[in-house]
Formats: structure tokens, C-alpha cells, sequence
């Protein structure tokens, strides 16, 4: 005869693993059956570069701490935006998201607001002239200019004019020309160049030589996208380099594209613009 421990054994092992199925189920259902809703455009994140009437956009997922299947997901889904060239302050942009559909219905993933309207605005404008820029505005950018310099000596010794082994050294670097270049073209930003003359020494020879730095994407925000910019030899005659002409050889190289203001060099703080 079976006693009633045994029988209490043996009921509370059947109740424990009947709850132990449960838990398994509902696990199951939560994580792997139930249908769950994403909203693949809720927390979209709109990247404008450029300026107002000509801007371009970069659409991402703004979604995160996505558990493991969703984040799986996430990584398929891209973005299409229509229009997406020559924006304008009040532009209405169509997008359209692209994602693994067999991925989503695997994970019973259900997709809304899969499309999305949105207006363009906050775009900066273009500035027509250097005279309407802050002048301390214009100390940063020459500043700016000094510091990549600084930042790259390396790629600066490395041109062949110079021939420069490991042990080149920039004696001095002096800004001698800077100007803005406003863009004829909806292909290129407005920017400024900064002409460096360059004197590097190796084993007692010193040599000068004449270096650009451009500081693109200037508009009216006035902001400074340090990661942008870059640097170029200038190839100056001995004629331009002799007469001094940087604005003839800035001219030469740049002025089929760009409409060229020549500003001041090194300015003085004396007031917030530039002298008219």
C-alpha cells in the first residue's frame, strides 16, 4: 500500500513540473510566438548636410538597448528618402523603410509605419560674402587651419618637392593668403583656403614651400567641422612665389568654381565684423 508521503511526493514532483511546462510555454509564447509590433520609423534620425536650397539627407534608426532578435532585425533595415537633392526649409521628404521580410515574419515581427513624411527644416543658409561673417568667426577658422597643420607635419614633409626623410622638421609656418570660396556649383560646399608658406629644415638644408588648407561646408551656422578638413600642396611658379601673388595662383586653381573674396590675415578683435 502506498503511503500518503509518497503520495505527497509524488504530487507535489507532478504540480512542480506542470508549472515548469507553463513557464516553458509562456517563455515561448513571450519570446519566440507572440506577435510583437515595431515601429521601424518612430524614432528615425534625419543627417542634413548642406544648406538651405541645396541640402542633401541621411535617414538611421534612432532604436537602441534592442534585445538580441530585434537588433538582428534592426541591422537589415535601411531607409530610401524622396527628394533627396537640393533640399529646402519646408521640403516635404517620403520615406520609405527597406528591411529582411522573411527575418521579420520568422521572429513574428509585425511592421508599422513602415513609411513616413516629414518636413525639412532648421537647414542653415549660404552666405554671400566674408563682410557677413563675425570676425572672431574668422580668427577660428585660421586657428583651425594652424592647428591641422600642426596636426600633420608628417603628411606635409612627405611631398616629393621636399624629400624629406624621417628626421624633416617644419622650422616655421606662416599664413600669408586666406580667402572665401563661395561655390559656383551645387557639387562642392563654400569654404575657406588658407595658403601657408613653409620652412622645413633637414640636416641644415632649409626649404620653403607653400601648402593650402580648406575649411569646407561654411554656411550661416558659423560651425567648424574639424573632421572635414583637409590639406594640398600649392605647385606655385617661382614668377608667383617671387612676386608674391597668392591671389593670382588661389585664382589659377580654384577660380572656375568658385567665386574668391580675399580676407584679412591674422585680424584683430576690434569689433564683431568685418570692416566694410
Amino acid at each position: 500500500m502506498i503511503s500518503k508521503e509518497t503520495i505527497k511526493s509524488k504530487a507535489i514532483y507532478l504540480v512542480s513540473l506542470l508549472l515548469m511546462c507553463v513557464g516553458l510555454i509562456l517563455v515561448a509564447y513571450f519570446f519566440f510566438l507572440r506577435t510583437i509590433e515595431l515601429d521601424v520609423t518612430k524614432n528615425i534620425r534625419l543627417y542634413y548636410s548642406g544648406e538651405n536650397g541645396r541640402a542633401s539627407v541621411e535617414a538611421k534608426s534612432g532604436e537602441e538597448d534592442l534585445n538580441q532578435r530585434i537588433q538582428e532585425f534592426y541591422d537589415t533595415l535601411t531607409y530610401t528618402i524622396e527628394p533627396n537633392e537640393a533640399l529646402s526649409n519646408g521640403d516635404v521628404l517620403h520615406i520609405q523603410s527597406h528591411y529582411d521580410e522573411a527575418l521579420a515574419q520568422q521572429y513574428h515581427f509585425q511592421i508599422v509605419n513602415p513609411d513616413k513624411e516629414v518636413i525639412v527644416e532648421g537647414l542653415p543658409n549660404r552666405i554671400d560674402s566674408i563682410q557677413e561673417m563675425n570676425r572672431s568667426f574668422l580668427l577660428k577658422v585660421q586657428e583651425a587651419m594652424d592647428s591641422y597643420l600642426g596636426s600633420h607635419k608628417k603628411e606635409v614633409l612627405s611631398y616629393d618637392a621636399l624629400n624629406f626623410e624621417s628626421n624633416g622638421s617644419i622650422v616655421e609656418q606662416k599664413l600669408v593668403y586666406f580667402a572665401f570660396l563661395k561655390s559656383n556649383s551645387i557639387d562642392n560646399s563654400d569654404k575657406f583656403i588658407g595658403l601657408f608658406q613653409i620652412k622645413a629644415n633637414e640636416d641644415g638644408e632649409e626649404k620653403t614651400i607653400y601648402y593650402m588648407v580648406l575649411v569646407p561646408d561654411i554656411n550661416e551656422s558659423e560651425q567648424i567641422l574639424a573632421r572635414n578638413i583637409y590639406g594640398e600642396k600649392a605647385y606655385m611658379s617661382e614668377a608667383e612665389q617671387a612676386s608674391a601673388d597668392y591671389g593670382s595662383y588661389i585664382e589659377r586653381v580654384y577660380g572656375s568654381q568658385y567665386t574668391i573674396e580675399e580676407g584679412s590675415v591674422h585680424m584683430e578683435l576690434n569689433s564683431e565684423r568685418m570692416p566694410q
